[in-house]
């Protein structure tokens, strides 16, 4: 009964986390779909996609692989798993940033269909999130690793929160 318990517990901050933070989400869309219209949302869909690929390869697609090493190493031998990993996820969020710069107007083209300075700029801007967006991935895998369920609920709360808040003033910014 005691581990039905705990699973329960897990099973409802978890859930309870997931629903809140797509409540979250659905209303950040709906702020920028609110200033940007159609065409905006539609831009902003296409960024949003090329920022989360470019953080599955800055991450090296890595959230799943870390949570499992944590759970599946002693103490020592996970300590310098992690270490190992953190350098990993470093590397490609710099290698990430730095191809989203220097490649921008290729990306650009492949992605917006132009070059245009404005279309290069929003490119290198992707840089910005993708890199919070490793590092988050990081940190979400840790607590998740060490079974951290109910602080993993809070981060992923506050981030969703967090997205919320800049939606309006970002969207004006575009």
């Amino acid at each position: 009964i005691f581990q039905m318990n705990n699973l329960l517990k897990a099973v409802f901050k978890t859930g309870s986390g997931s629903i809140i933070r797509m409540v979250f989400g659905a209303a950040a869309v709906k702020i920028v779909a609110l200033v940007l219209g159609p065409s905006g949302i539609g831009i902003f869909s296409v960024l949003r996609q090329t920022q989360k690929t470019a953080t599955i390869i800055g991450s090296v697609g890595g959230q799943n692989a870390l949570v499992q090493g944590i759970a599946s190493h002693d103490y020592k031998n996970r300590e310098n798993y992690i270490y190992t990993v953190f350098w990993i996820f470093i590397c490609g969020a710099i290698l990430i940033t730095l191809m989203l710069i220097l490649f921008a107007p290729q990306i650009s083209f492949l992605v917006l269909g132009n070059n245009k300075t404005q279309s290069i700029n929003l490119i290198k801007w992707i840089s910005a999130p993708t890199i919070l967006s490793i590092a988050f991935i990081f940190f979400n895998s840790i607590l998740n690793g060490y079974r951290a369920i109910g602080r993993l609920a809070l981060s992923n709360i506050i981030v969703a929160a967090i997205i919320m808040l800049f939606a309006y003033p970002f969207s004006h910014l575009a």
